[in-house]
């Protein structure tokens, strides 16, 4: 099942981002770039023209949130620059063509698109043309192991997304013999077998384990049809990258569900072009590498091919 629901990616005065325009997005798309070079900035751009319905969610999607800060977020979504008076996001695919637009307040003739946001600094419309993606975002910032577990159990509830989640979390750490929902008396938990005298509640198992079942819970419970991902390779040790790209790669060619990541990690991208491309001698898994970076306080970004993915893995690129 191919997962390309977008393919081609426009941003203009978002955030950080002035003029941007990216062509050739695959299944699963690796972001690389320094710090603040804006990484974080480009998956909420992604959230909000995938499903411009909730663009109310953005400030909590992945930066620490409270709800007096809200305001603020919003007052930002717009480039600061004196000469910006409207930006876009525009996302198209084989079936998709949607658009937000954004301005710093009522423009005097607004057309007839759906408003998804009113602010003293910003307004923002969706075009009519917009289709909802089902679309989930996944923190570094972790949740609790209370608030996995609907998640987790919706996943594993299926005999396939049992089977699958048993068999990635394997690969990662051979220990792991089973992982279940356990009622305890002071609820539902996450427990993992590795093979003690009783299974241990998933917050003990590991940060790395923990990361892997909130992502695999993400993807297997919720099925969604796009995903991102804000610095995948968090708490996974390096030894482990193959083996979870090799999990992700399946549930994205299973479920037919896109994967926009971010890394800070070398390994991380060494990891990616090993499983997607080193190994994929009948070429059938996608990916592509986004390699962001700031020019003269501007931000840029192109799309890597494989060819180009080999380079960057070569002279060694500058992630952090």
């Amino acid at each position: 099942m191919n997962a390309k629901h977008i393919t081609n990616l426009i941003i203009r005065n978002f955030r950080g981002f002035e003029d941007l325009e990216l062509s050739g997005l695959q299944a699963v798309n690796l972001i690389v770039g320094e710090n603040n070079s804006g990484k974080t900035s480009f998956l909420e751009a992604l959230a909000a023209v995938a499903n411009p319905q909730a663009f109310q969610q953005l400030p909590g999607l992945f930066r620490a949130n409270e709800s007096h800060s809200n305001p603020r977020f919003f007052r930002w979504v717009l480039r600061d620059a004196p000469d910006v008076v409207e930006g876009f996001i525009e996302a198209t695919g084989p079936e998709l063509g949607n658009r937000i637009n954004f301005y710093p307040k009522m423009p005097p003739n607004p057309a007839p698109d759906a408003h998804v946001h009113q602010s003293a600094r910003l307004q923002a419309f969706a075009s009519p043309s917009s289709k909802e993606l089902r679309c989930c975002a996944v923190s570094v910032h972790h949740g609790t192991p209370d608030s996995l577990v609907k998640s987790f159990g919706d996943a594993v509830r299926p005999s396939a997304g049992e089977e699958i989640m048993h068999e990635v979390l394997r690969a990662v750490d051979p220990r792991i013999k089973r992982i279940r929902v356990d009622p305890t008396e002071h609820g539902n938990i996450i427990a993992v077998d590795v093979g003690l005298s009783e299974s241990i509640p998933l917050s003990q198992a590991g940060q790395g384990i923990f990361r892997l079942v909130a992502i695999l819970s993400v993807l297997l419970g919720m099925k969604p049809q796009l995903c991102v991902i804000d610095e995948i390779e968090n708490g996974i040790h390096y030894t482990a990258l193959p083996r979870m790209w090799r999990g992700l790669a399946k549930v994205s060619e299973l479920l037919g569900i896109q994967i926009f990541a971010t890394t800070h990690s070398k390994e991380c991208l060494e990891a990616a072009h090993r499983v997607f491309c080193a190994e994929d001698e009948a070429r059938v898994r996608d990916l592509a590498v986004i390699q962001i970076m700031r020019v003269h306080e501007r931000i840029m970004a192109r799309t890597l091919d494989e060819e180009h993915i080999e380079a960057a893995v070569e002279i060694d690129i500058e992630l952090r």
